[in-house]
């Protein structure tokens, strides 16, 4: 097999810099797709199971309410107090 000249200077004998020019090169392009695909790979692994697991968003009155709802099913206010704050609650809106 004849030696074809471009061959060894390209891979062999290059310069320094060439070489070090090259290798920086080469490890920028596979930093750059591995973060690629490390970064794909988050965004689809999150993003369905993420938004069904949260809860949907309530207005403030619609949380409010609902606290106090759950404040009176427990037992830690009374029907009167119950009755004052929903109204105070409802009239808000």
């Amino acid at each position: 097999m004849p030696h074809d000249p471009r061959y060894h200077y390209l891979y062999r004998d290059a310069p320094g810099w060439g070489r070090a020019l090259f290798v920086v090169v080469l490890l920028a392009a596979l930093a750059a797709g591995v973060t690629a695909v490390v970064l794909l790979v988050r965004q689809r692994g999150t993003s369905t199971p993420r938004a069904a697991s949260q809860p949907p968003v309530q207005s403030a009155p619609s949380a409010a309410l609902a606290i106090l709802e759950e404040r009176f099913a427990r037992g830690e206010i009374d029907d009167e107090e119950y009755q004052r704050r929903r109204a105070v609650l409802t009239a808000a809106r």
